[in-house]
């Protein structure tokens, strides 16, 4: 994991925890996590997507030419590619939504995980595979941490 502001809301290990949980879904992977602000993600968001604002997370797989409609890698090993996860913009979301930073942060990392893996929402029809997943292994995260 790589933080390139002075501080998180919350802590890198509460991270992990949620990647654990990814784990149990898609067997064991490796993905860079980088935590970053509003203006280092609108320049990769217009570099590379062509979109001139922040966002909350951007995924690049390492194994982008063999996407599928998700799951592409269910054996995955190894570097599945990078995260970039702008925390104010999540701080702000979670506001927007009535949850914790914590709990939106854990929530786009999964989301970033499972674009990673080859799972999208660009149709209605990829949204409903891939969001029940994002929450379900969200739900199981925040589960197994309350006890």
């Amino acid at each position: 994991m790589f933080c390139s502001l002075r501080r998180l809301p919350f802590s890198k290990k509460s991270i992990v925890s949620v990647l654990r949980e990814a784990e149990k879904q898609f067997g064991p992977f490796e993905a860079s996590i980088h935590f970053v602000g509003e203006q280092k993600i609108k320049t990769l968001n217009r570099q590379y997507r062509g979109v001139n604002r922040p966002t909350d997370v951007l995924s690049f797989p390492t194994q982008e030419g063999k996407r599928n409609k998700g799951p592409a890698y269910p054996a995955a090993k190894g570097d599945m590619g990078d995260l970039f996860l702008c925390v104010p913009f999540v701080v702000q979301q979670a506001k927007r939504f009535g949850v914790s930073p914590l709990e939106e942060a854990r929530r786009m990392v999964i989301h970033g995980v499972l674009h990673l893996f080859g799972y999208d929402h660009m149709t209605s029809s990829d949204a409903k595979k891939m969001f029940p997943l994002q929450e379900a292994i969200l739900k199981r995260a925040l589960f197994r941490k309350k006890n």
